[in-house]
């Protein structure tokens, strides 16, 4: 029995830090639900839409071993900005970014949106999804650096993924 113990011990101390450390935040004020690796820093600012138009934004962000996680929430109720051309805007600004390898069709519950998987032109891989709700643009992004040595590491996508409304 002692020896089982062990061996489950064993086991648990082997698994990586950072499996443990992730844990899901929750925004009320923004409609969202993230999980992140470690506390985020949260911050107002501004986002700029394809045409030039300047809007509020709160940025939810995090550099992490290697890897860059934000979600940026854009408050659109100003703008006469449909849904369909607030998302192909923002899809068009983060393309500009890179290579797109992948751009789909994504659903969030019934939240309509798009994911994108770019090679950035410093290196960096970037998973970002771009959802339109309530007024309100959601730009998520899980970029592995160009510095991180996990060339192959999955947690950009697995930080997009776990995206959920409230």
């Amino acid at each position: 029995m002692r020896f089982i113990g062990l061996m489950v011990a064993a086991l648990l101390w082997t698994v990586p830090a950072g499996a443990q450390t992730w844990k899901e935040y929750t925004y009320p004020e923004s409609g969202f639900t993230i999980h992140f690796p470690a506390d985020p820093q949260v911050q107002d600012g501004s986002y700029k839409t394809a045409d030039g138009t300047s809007v509020k934004a709160r940025i939810y962000s995090l550099e992490h071993e290697g890897t860059l996680y934000s979600v940026t929430v854009a408050d659109f109720s100003s703008l006469k900005m449909s849904e369909e051309s607030a998302i192909a805007q923002a899809v068009k600004q983060v393309s500009a970014e890179g290579e797109v390898l992948v751009d789909i069709e994504h659903r969030v519950n019934s939240t309509y949106g798009r994911q994108l998987s770019i090679v950035g032109k410093d290196g960096s891989r970037a998973t970002v999804a771009v959802f339109y709700r309530q007024n309100k643009l959601y730009l998520t992004s899980g970029k592995v650096l160009s510095t991180n040595p996990d060339k192959a590491s999955g947690d950009g996508l697995r930080f997009q993924q776990t995206l959920g409304w409230m």
